[in-house]
């Protein structure tokens, strides 16, 4: 059996740390890489992990010597790793928790949900885009969810035209959806200057021969490569966007016990005939 044999086909990491990683400067993306990729190799959990297996795996992947030697400089900087020496002159390097990695990141949000990736994903030249891919499918149940990139942005700091790049480059499918209403469209021009609708438009309705009011809302995003290691994260039982018919009853029910601050929410309807999710705006005060 060759050595190669032995190394991980996916690699499991915390996306959100990545994306501190990558945003920390001064080597931090390939610090927190060499990290992962020791890690992956201690699979019993030791806490420690052969030097040179990990220079192999490294090779392996197509990761170049220099860049290795640069990756594992700035881990040892960062704290990632440090080196201890066996009896039989062997290194091995010590390997900190990833609780520990997450205060060194600076990583204080709630996101630390493990995924799985293919290892090569993590060395190619775009890596960044496939690590924000992997943390928004995490953060929407890969297009379950849906969610702004104004949101996206406050949580991660990654700005929205970063986050449409990244997704371009990381082959994630968006779908676009939009809200239909039974506001009046003679109301769209106030609507237009005073309201925050984005991309309001005017529809009309065959069955009430009537011109209404629709908007964008988040986008549907599926990242393909995309796996958890686990379940997918419990759906709330109060939700803005509801897809299904149970999700709506979990939603009518928690808005029947608890008071919110949301003034409506929306249900899906179907879609159109061009692939776009249309979704019926309920509002609630």
């Amino acid at each position: 059996m060759s050595i190669a044999s032995t190394f991980p086909n996916d690699l499991r990491f915390i996306p959100a740390q990545g994306i501190m990683a990558f945003r920390a400067g001064s080597g931090g993306g390939g610090a927190w890489r060499l990290f992962v990729l020791a890690k992956n190799l201690d699979a019993k959990g030791k806490g420690c992990v052969n030097r040179e297996l990990v220079r192999s795996f490294a090779f392996f992947l197509g990761i170049r010597p220099k860049t290795f030697d640069r990756w594992l400089n700035a881990a040892r900087v960062f704290g990632f790793v440090s080196d201890i020496q066996r009896n039989t002159g062997e290194w091995d390097l010590v390997l900190i928790s990833h609780k520990k990695a997450a205060s060194i990141l600076d990583h204080k949000n709630r996101h630390t949900r493990f995924i799985s990736l293919p290892a090569n994903l993590l060395v190619r030249k775009k890596w960044k885009s496939f690590i924000f891919a992997a943390w928004q499918a995490q953060f929407t149940n890969n297009g379950q969810r849906l969610v702004s990139q104004k949101k996206q942005r406050d949580i991660t700091g990654v700005l929205e035209q970063t986050q449409r790049q990244y997704n371009k480059d990381a082959g994630v499918t968006s779908k676009k959806n939009y809200a239909i209403s039974n506001i009046h469209a003679n109301g769209y021009n106030g609507a237009l200057e005073f309201g925050c609708r984005a991309g309001l438009f005017r529809y009309w309705d065959e069955k009430t021969h009537q011109m209404y009011l629709g908007w964008r809302i988040p986008n549907t995003r599926i990242f393909s490569p995309f796996r958890t290691s686990g379940s997918y994260k419990t759906q709330r039982a109060l939700s803005l966007f509801n897809k299904t018919a149970d999700q709506y009853s979990r939603t009518m029910k928690a808005l029947r016990k608890e008071q919110t601050t949301l003034n409506e929410i929306y249900y899906f309807y179907r879609n159109s005939n061009n692939g776009n999710g249309l979704w019926i705006h309920l509002p609630l005060k």
